[in-house]
């Protein structure tokens, strides 16, 4: 009897440390959506958590709200290593998660059509890469924070889910149906580069003061009304608009850009550039 009682009691303690031992691990690898459930009591993960790129199904990571390492799922982490075809992943969610410490990082998943993640608010960076079903994403009310952020050859249509006051670095290249970057929110930025996204792409900066590295390509317009000074070179070509003005930019690092017939070009603030002022293309006075 008494040695029974003992069991009982000891019951809850073992279920107890078996969640512990869950929740200490640095690093795991999720390829069942039974194997994910095994973290739902784990509110703070300290180390990353890897989705099997072969996952089959859609995975849900809700309980965690804090994976202080990186969430990733697929292969290829830079632009000329994006030609893998991943698993059978339509969707990937958690309704608790706000923050992830290191890198969100997803890619060659041709199958994804759906992230869900309407509580989080902080990354340390976003890379999404190869994605040509993710049409949209629901971040909820958006980022408060976010390091870097690099989204390349997606479906999507729109970022400004994405957007933050400041960035170190932004990246949109490849992307065909992006038409729009909604990013008046962000007042500084150490880099930012498109090119190959959708030529009816509009990118709304109206809101940044101070930039780094600026290099715009292949897009209908961008709006950097309020720019006011340049650490890198601002660098803009076949940027299909008829008019581009930067009207508070007083100095800049230095300029480059591609004019087209008929095209007019306004900086009635500039008053020092520090590098190159390079034009070509046919120039119009």
């Amino acid at each position: 009897m008494h040695l029974l009682c003992a069991s009982i009691l000891l019951s809850p303690l073992l279920i107890d440390l078996t969640r512990a031992d869950y929740c200490q691990n640095a690093g795991v690898s999720v390829s069942t959506q039974s194997q994910a459930n095994h973290y739902k009591a784990c509110k703070t993960f300290p180390g990353s958590i890897a989705i099997d790129p072969n996952f089959q199904g859609s995975i849900n990571l809700d309980g965690i709200e804090e994976i202080q390492g990186s969430l990733t799922c697929g292969d290829g982490e830079d632009e000329t290593a994006l030609k893998s075809k991943n698993g059978s992943i339509p969707a990937i969610s958690s309704s608790t998660l706000r923050t992830i410490g290191r890198s969100f990082r997803l890619s060659g998943l041709t199958s994804l059509d759906k992230l869900h993640f309407p509580a989080l608010r902080s990354v340390g960076e976003i890379q999404w890469a190869q994605l040509p079903n993710l049409h949209g994403f629901d971040l909820g009310a958006g980022l408060d924070r976010v390091g870097n952020v690099s989204v390349m050859y997606t479906g999507l249509g729109d970022v400004a889910g994405l957007g933050t006051r400041s960035v170190d670095g932004w990246a949109l290249v490849g992307n065909e149906n992006l038409a729009r970057a909604d990013l008046a929110a962000l007042t500084t930025y150490k880099s930012f580069r498109v090119d190959g996204n959708s030529p009816r792409l509009a990118v709304d900066l109206s809101g940044v003061t101070a930039a780094g590295e600026s290099r715009f390509a292949a897009l209908k317009s961008v709006n950097l009304s309020s720019l006011e000074t340049t650490t890198g070179d601002l660098a803009l070509r076949r940027v299909f608009s008829s008019t581009m003005a930067f009207p508070a930019l007083r100095r800049a690092s230095g300029i480059s850009l591609q004019i087209y017939q008929g095209m007019s070009v306004h900086f009635p603030s500039l008053r020092t550039v520090h590098g190159d002022f390079v034009v070509s293309g046919n120039v119009t006075k």
